[in-house]
């Protein structure tokens, strides 16, 4: 069983809830920076409880762009690889190689950043 014994939070309480409606809770959650139950609770009782720890919000227009990066990386690198399967290539460019390794940290620290962490 996980969690501890000395739990103080014993009894549960169930909704039923359309797919609307769970997914406004969920955003609502996710702005606030909490997760759906805490954030239930804290509107159910009116703030009056003990603070839960608050997430830090995720930047998912942020994230979709590092996705988007992600992907021209891949090609970028993909197309580095092919090049000497080519008839008549040329070597492969270190400062190629050294601009694709720029473009993966900058995308780690926009991960992060969006995150809401430090990098």
């Amino acid at each position: 069983m996980a969690g501890t014994e000395t739990r103080q939070r014993r009894h549960l309480l169930q909704i039923r809830l359309t797919a609307e409606e769970a997914a406004r809770i969920a955003d609502a959650a996710d702005r606030a920076g909490l997760t759906a139950a805490s954030f239930a609770r804290e509107r159910l009782l009116e703030g009056r409880l003990p603070r839960s720890v608050r997430q830090p919000p995720v930047d998912r227009t942020r994230l979709g762009q590092l996705l988007a990066l992600a992907g021209q990386i891949a090609e970028d690198l993909r197309g580095l690889v092919r090049r000497p399967l080519d008839p008549g290539h040329r070597p492969i460019d270190p400062g190629a190689i050294e601009a694709c390794l720029d473009t993966l940290r900058d995308l780690r620290d926009g991960v992060i950043t969006a995150l809401g962490r430090e990098p």
